[in-house]
């Protein structure tokens, strides 16, 4: 069955990793020059892994397996079909890849790297579930544990997953990135979470984030936390949080004519229930802010 990430790269890895690392079919990815298979290899999240063992014989009427073999003459590879005799593999068809859950995170962990700087905390499996403890970036000025998990729509992965993120030790927030769903996790308080193929991308050879998206998925559960440790933050951490967040995306305007209103603006999509300050107080914070 061919995979429903066909079309995307990201989804499709999502789709391959649903149920763990495996060794897959070049078919199965629509074969070694789909542009899905092309991106994932370039990119090292796939990686050459000989050829299947086994394929569907397609030389007959009779749908039965064939053990796949070095074909002596050729010098390729070929089945033994017991109506059709010795069958020419297309390698194309019968090349296999590798994926696995460590690789992927790796080339996460060094994406989050490139995007928010220098990462605290070595990588590692998170206890006794199939997720992975990336690391700790400062995220929006805010010290954020980030995991990648998968498994997560059965319960009981979902609450293996649930107890390990409250064994962690306490940052200022917490983001889960998920392969599949999440309809069995609870995430704790301070976590936020959202799917690799929505934080995700490959440029070139390249693994990337989009660190607006996991800005904005952060920022609200940043938020929380400080509630739960003092009350209501006062405008100048917001101000600030959202400034910095400007400033890491390259979107400050140089001259600062306007900003008071582009913070404004960030606000609300950062906090849609929330009013935003008046114009003036923005506009202190922002002196604030650029005077530290």
């Amino acid at each position: 069955m061919t995979p429903k990430g066909i079309g995307n790269p990201i989804a499709l890895l999502c789709d391959l990793l649903a149920e763990g690392d495996q060794r897959i079919s070049a078919e199965a990815i629509g074969g070694r020059n789909a542009p899905e298979a092309i991106a994932l290899s370039e990119a090292g999240l796939i990686v050459p892994d000989g050829v299947i063992d086994t394929t569907i014989c397609n030389a007959c009427d009779e749908v039965h397996l064939a053990e796949i073999d070095t074909d002596p003459d050729s010098g390729g590879y070929s089945w033994l079909c017991p109506d059709a005799g010795f069958v020419a593999a297309d390698c194309d068809i019968i090349a296999a890849y590798a994926v696995s859950m460590q690789r992927l995170a790796t080339a996460v962990s060094d994406a989050l790297s490139e995007t928010f700087g220098r990462c605290r905390w070595r990588m590692r499996r998170l206890d006794d579930t199939s997720a992975w403890m990336l690391g700790v970036w400062s995220i929006g000025s805010a010290s954020t544990i980030v995991v990648l998990a998968r498994g997560l729509a059965a319960s009981a992965e979902a609450q293996r997953v649930r107890q390990a993120l409250l064994r962690l030790p306490r940052n200022d927030a917490g983001l889960v990135i998920t392969i599949g769903g999440l309809e069995g996790l609870e995430p704790p308080p301070r976590f936020a979470s959202a799917p690799l193929d929505a934080i995700a991308f490959i440029e070139g050879s390249a693994l990337l984030v989009d660190a607006q998206v996991i800005d904005r998925s952060v920022a609200p559960h940043l938020f929380e936390s400080l509630h739960a440790r003092g009350g209501r933050p006062g405008y100048a951490m917001q101000v600030k949080e959202i400034l910095t967040r400007l400033d890491q995306r390259g979107e400050l305007p140089k001259s600062g004519t306007g900003l008071a209103g582009i913070v404004r603006r960030e606000w609300t999509k950062i906090y849609p229930n929330e009013e935003p300050p008046a114009p003036s107080t923005v506009r202190n914070h922002i002196a604030v802010w650029r005077a530290r």
